[in-house]
């Protein structure tokens, strides 16, 4: 009987977020601000880029957080969150919680750097063209649909964040991925390639490369066939399973139980297999 009443009442609760879904009120906003090359956001925004000749931003969010919300410059950096809170904790939260909207749409001239956390959601609307471009994400943000071209590439991922990039040129790529976050680069075609993967990630590459520095470990899975590597130094540890796919020269460590499979029918390799891992080269 109480676990109905309790079903009974969360489903009440449910029902009142819808009603109040449907009456929320939506500000929209201009926000006039200087020149920006770096955006930094949190707060769980909604985030939607394109790259344009001239730079702008706007904001539509709920009306019940329209003043908390905040987009300011410092620097060459665009700002944007939501202040907190001091209040305690309401059932009204509850019901509300889900239907809050933050989104920001900007137009950037030149992006160089992006900065997410806190659930945040970027996604891009047009292809971006840059010199060197370093993303650094965590706690469940995504980032969708980035279609890139510049020199160097850098990423940091963590806590979960989920990212798809595809690349129309980048010299060098790096990245660093741990706590469970999930990266898919595709359509690679750069001199090096600097990946690395830790705690249950997961990593989805293809294109080509001339050298392919890889180390995975903590239970994280690679799907580097599709990755055309001249030269590949590779390191899997701790049940890391893999895919890759070297045709020069391969120089390679797998233990900690790992299972690791290569193709391209490499020239030459160099292993190091520990017991109750495997490797397997395709020829």
């Amino acid at each position: 009987m109480k676990t109905k009443t309790l079903f009974t009442v969360i489903l009440a609760i449910l029902a009142m977020g819808c009603v109040s879904a449907q009456n929320s009120r939506i500000v929209k906003k201009t926000i006039n601000v200087g020149n920006f090359t770096s955006i930094c956001a949190s707060s769980g925004w909604d985030v939607i880029v394109k790259q344009g000749n001239r730079q702008s931003v706007s904001i539509e969010v709920s009306e019940e957080i329209a003043e908390r919300a905040i987009v300011e410059l410092k620097g060459s950096t665009l700002n944007i969150s939501t202040k907190s809170t001091n209040r305690k904790f309401s059932w009204n939260d509850l019901r509300n919680g889900r239907n809050i909207i933050q989104k920001a749409y900007v137009t950037v001239t030149d992006l160089r750097e992006l900065q997410t956390s806190g659930g945040v959601d970027i996604i891009f609307e047009t292809p971006i063209k840059t010199g060197d471009f370093r993303v650094t994400m965590s706690g469940g943000s995504d980032m969708e649909n980035l279609s890139l071209s510049c020199n160097s590439f850098k990423g940091t991922f963590s806590g979960g964040c989920d990212a798809k990039v595809r690349f129309s040129s980048a010299k060098n790529i790096t990245v660093n991925a741990s706590g469970g976050s999930d990266i898919e680069l595709h359509d690679i075609n750069a001199e090096k390639c600097d990946i690395t993967v830790s705690g249950g990630c997961d990593a989805e590459l293809s294109g080509k490369t001339r050298q392919l520095t890889l180390n995975a470990s903590g239970g994280s899975d690679v799907s580097a066939d599709e990755l055309a590597a001249q030269f590949c130094d590779a390191s899997f540890s701790g049940a890391a399973d893999g895919k890759i796919n070297v045709t020069e020269n391969l120089d390679i460590t797998v233990s900690g139980a790992s299972d690791v499979i290569c193709y391209g029918n490499p020239r030459d390799v160099k292993k190091s297999v520990h017991r109750s891992s495997t490797l397997k080269v395709k020829r």
